[in-house]
């Protein structure tokens, strides 16, 4: 489970990352239009992450050809995109199926230790309350599951 904070603490320093960079490069924009533009930038970068990393290693490439679930490659752009759209959730989808993500994260894990450099293998009680045993500054440092 420390895997999957892990990964929602990086997308948090990531959203942080692009709203400075934003705020260099646009210093007459309030902190909502930072806020929303590095939301939206971040959201896509997790959303090029899914598509292309998660769902093929989840469903096979048939599936994702079957369904049409593919990125459109190179400077190409898609106008689908209807605002009309309930893109909500069901209750028995959020019970259930949304959980699956949960059961596939791993007892143990893998401490990012220099860049491109892995520490050994620790169960998540003995790092969990021991703030440096997942380094915290620095986006080089990860936690692998």
């Amino acid at each position: 489970m420390i895997a999957l904070v892990a990964v929602h603490l990086l997308f948090h320093r990531e959203h942080n990352r692009v709203a400075e960079e934003l705020a260099y490069l646009n210093s007459d924009w309030d902190d909502e239009k930072l806020f929303l533009e590095a939301r939206r930038i971040v959201i896509a970068e997790f959303q090029v992450i899914t598509y292309k990393e998660f769902l093929p290693a989840v469903i096979g490439h048939e599936s994702m050809e079957e369904f049409g679930l593919y990125l459109q490659e190179g400077l190409s752009y898609s106008y689908d995109y209807d605002h009309k759209v309930d893109v909500s959730i069901s209750n028995e989808f959020a019970s259930a199926a949304f959980r699956y993500g949960h059961s596939i994260v791993e007892g143990y894990l893998k401490a990012g230790i220099e860049a491109g450099l892995l520490g050994s293998l620790c169960h998540p009680s003995t790092s969990i309350g021991i703030p440096v045993a997942i380094p915290l500054d620095d986006i080089r440092f990860a936690v692998y599951a």
